[in-house]
């Protein structure tokens, strides 16, 4: 099992505007050399089709997991926001990037 926490302002607004649900999964980026790393990233969302995917709760806030994700066992992951004026980015700290 792992540990998950969401900051208080991500949490807040995760709530107030995205109906209090995120989906964590990979998306691959490539290297300018060649190569991909699989890095994840956080959507204000639910994902579109839920089977197989792990679903969570933390503060009122469900969390999905990509099912093909490996979350290590002991884990203390953190999600969290940037914020510029009116933009934000929800970020998850606590996951390694997978290489392909």
């Amino acid at each position: 099992m792992f540990a998950i926490s969401i900051d208080p302002e991500a949490r807040a607004l995760l709530k107030e505007q995205h109906g209090a649900a995120v989906t964590i999964r990979t998306t691959p980026r490539h290297g300018c050399c060649g190569g991909n790393v699989l890095v994840p990233v956080v959507e204000p969302r639910r994902p579109e089709e839920r089977q197989g995917w792990e679903k969570f709760e933390s503060d009122g806030v469900q969390i999905f997991f990509d099912p093909g994700l490996d979350v290590p066992e002991g884990a203390a992951l953190r999600i969290g926001m940037d914020k510029l004026f009116l933009w934000h980015k929800f970020w998850i700290e606590g996951l390694e990037t997978q290489l392909r």
